[in-house]
């Protein structure tokens, strides 16, 4: 027997509102591009809220702009609200988010941006389709987005 309150994911999550682009089609058929910051990342996918709706299945183009240096070192998100050792395990999930968007670049002959000043940094460009939309309270949607690509920016 099986707890239903317990975590399902196979990857911690990284609860930093890093901003982000998203481009798309609405339900309605209808391009979109809007600015908003995430819920939510991890090693496979991310959440965030929009003020569209979006249906299970669509592609979505998203840009994030991380604050971390390129290797994933002197991690510049603060992860809130968990136990000290549940932080070191998603700020590790970011850091092989990072290391993976690397060792891709490398691969394909793209540039790998160097290390960052506090304030800035890089940018990871993530295709992905939508797995899940939830509406809101306040009459956004939440979307849950499992990555299919990624690369840096």
């Amino acid at each position: 027997m099986t707890d239903a309150g317990a975590e399902r994911r196979r990857h911690p999550r990284l609860r930093k509102p890093f901003p982000a682009t998203v481009r798309g089609v609405d339900a309605y058929g209808k391009s979109f591009e809007a600015n908003t910051v995430l819920d939510n990342l991890s090693a496979s996918g991310l959440y965030l809220q929009l003020e569209r709706f979006v249906r299970q299945e669509t592609k979505l183009f998203v840009i994030i702009k991380l604050s971390i240096a390129r290797d994933g070192r002197r991690l510049r998100a603060k992860v809130g609200g968990l136990p000290r050792w549940r932080a070191g395990y998603v700020v590790r999930t970011l850091r092989r988010v990072v290391r993976h968007c690397v060792r891709l670049s490398r691969e394909v002959g793209l540039p790998v941006p160097s290390p960052v000043r506090p304030g800035s940094g890089p940018r990871i460009a993530i295709h992905g389709i939508v797995v899940r939309t939830e509406p809101q309270p306040d009459g956004r949607y939440g979307i849950a987005v499992k990555f299919t690509r990624s690369r840096f920016l």
